[in-house]
């Protein structure tokens, strides 16, 4: 089912030169087949879902909506930015015309009500607002802050936080005082809208793991904490350490992803210039860039994404503060993740990271390069996509046989052009979900899964993708 999902993303390619099959220009406006030069709305839909930044921020092309008389669908046409207001009245007057209208971007209705969010420059440049729009993460998806523990009791982490562990003394942790730790906390989830300082990526939870004796820590503890993260059902990671290009720790987070089916991120490291770090395939490594998108740190082969993370507004141990450095890059990417699952919680790891490379703004040559990997992550591209591959919980139906389940029926509206699947996990807690190997039933109208009482999961939910 996911291969199913990214062959379909990525074979939109060609969609796209095919939408400029309704570009318009105002010479003619004039033409007695005008119509005939438009879209449909459906194609030009397809050919969005490829060109996810136009949907974030300037573009050079704008559409124009146009309804004919005698024709029963409302058709687009791809015109100049500049020229959008002139072809909206240039055809609207029109005999044939019914109405005409620019396709404008919509919001939803959330403002984050944190009172410190405008000193947050980085939610505007990776699009947290439109990733909000989208979902603000679940408490079910845990994010580790491997490090000195975090302040579990500040006033805009504690309703996101619970208790961790301290793989150095093999102990609860319950509370910390370190800010370096609390700012990295805060970037991931920083408790969003509760009317308090500022806003993390999403409203996930965050769980403190202790690696260090005082300051200090090393390849041993930094591998029993991404262990221990991925027996207790732990899906993202946070390591904003030195250390990304490690074989040791590689292999720990390829033990953390095969239970989890989570990602572990790592700072790409603090400085200026190459650094010969190995490119490690189960380790995220992110480098640093300011608010220009202009690079801030070492680059080098072990670098998959940047982030902002120079000069960033976040938590300290008990109060607010800007900082600079990887270490603030990572958990913003971190959080991302988090809240990606969150979105969409069948997403497998494999999954949410194609999801940041299809949406990263590349910033240096094109594709993957030393400096920004693949692209300084966009939040609210990232989050359209992850939505976009998310089905609804239908209706759910049980039926109770003498006290015991008999069965299970998961059934939703029968939507043509979407394949179906049935997701299925047996902790709510870790999120993560499997596919269940039941074909669907349809009768046009409905779509429905019917499960035995032996299919191995404790909750369920119904995935629809689009069958591009």
């Amino acid at each position: 089912m996911r291969r199913w999902i990214y062959s379909g993303v990525f074979a939109l390619v060609g969609l796209l030169a095919w939408a400029d099959a309704g570009a318009l220009h105002l010479s003619d406006l004039g033409r007695s087949d005008l119509a005939d030069l438009g879209v449909g709305l459906p194609e030009l839909r397809r050919a969005k879902r490829m060109n996810v930044r136009s949907l974030d921020g300037p573009s050079r092309t704008g559409e124009v909506l146009v309804k004919f008389h005698g024709r029963e669908q409302v058709l687009a046409f791809i015109v100049d930015a500049g020229e959008v207001g002139q072809v909206v009245a240039l055809a609207s007057s029109r005999g044939d015309v019914a109405f005409a209208e620019p396709n404008r971007k919509l919001h939803r209705q959330f403002v984050p009500s944190d009172p410190l969010l405008g000193n947050q420059w980085h939610h505007d440049t990776i699009g947290s607002a439109d990733a909000w729009n989208w979902g603000t993460g679940s408490a079910g998806v845990k994010v580790a802050i491997v490090d000195v523990p975090f302040n579990l009791s500040h006033p805009d982490l504690a309703a996101n936080t619970m208790n961790g562990w301290d793989v150095v003394n093999d102990a609860p942790v319950y509370s910390g005082n370190a800010d370096h730790a609390s700012m990295a906390a805060g970037l991931a989830a920083g408790v969003l809208d509760n009317a308090t300082g500022i806003a993390g990526a999403g409203n996930c939870t965050l769980v403190p793991v202790n690696c260090a004796i005082g300051s200090d820590s090393d390849i041993v503890y930094m591998d029993a904490a991404i262990r221990w993260a991925a027996d207790n059902g732990i899906r993202v990671v946070n390591l904003s350490w030195t250390g990304a290009d490690s074989p040791v720790l590689n292999l720990a987070a390829e033990y953390h992803r095969a239970t989890t089916d989570g990602v572990v991120v790592m700072a790409g490291v603090n400085g200026s210039g190459y650094l010969d770090y190995t490119n490690q395939p189960c380790i995220v490594a992110v480098s640093m860039t300011d608010s220009d998108d202009e690079l801030q740190s070492h680059y080098g082969p072990h670098i998959d994404f940047c982030a902002p993370g120079y000069q960033v507004y976040a938590t300290t141990a008990h109060g607010y503060a800007s900082g600079s450095g990887t270490s603030y890059a990572a958990p913003l990417v971190s959080g991302i993740l988090a809240t990606l699952f969150s979105i969409s919680p069948s997403l497998s790891a494999d999954d949410a990271l194609a999801i940041l490379k299809a949406s990263a703004k590349d910033l240096g040559p094109t594709g993957w390069d030393q400096s920004f990997g693949w692209g300084r992550v966009d939040f609210g591209a990232a989050a359209w996509l992850a939505a976009a591959t998310a089905g609804s919980i239908p209706d759910l139906g049980m039926q109770q046989v003498e006290g015991t389940l008999s069965g299970l029926k998961v059934s939703g509206a029968y939507q043509p052009g979407m394949g179906y699947s049935l997701m299925g996990a047996t902790n709510l807690d870790q999120e993560v979900w499997s596919v269940v190997p039941v074909a669907p039933q349809t009768n046009g109208a409905m779509v429905e899964f019917s499960v035995g009482t032996d299919a191995g999961s404790s909750f369920y939910r119904m995935v629809g993708v689009l069958d591009f």
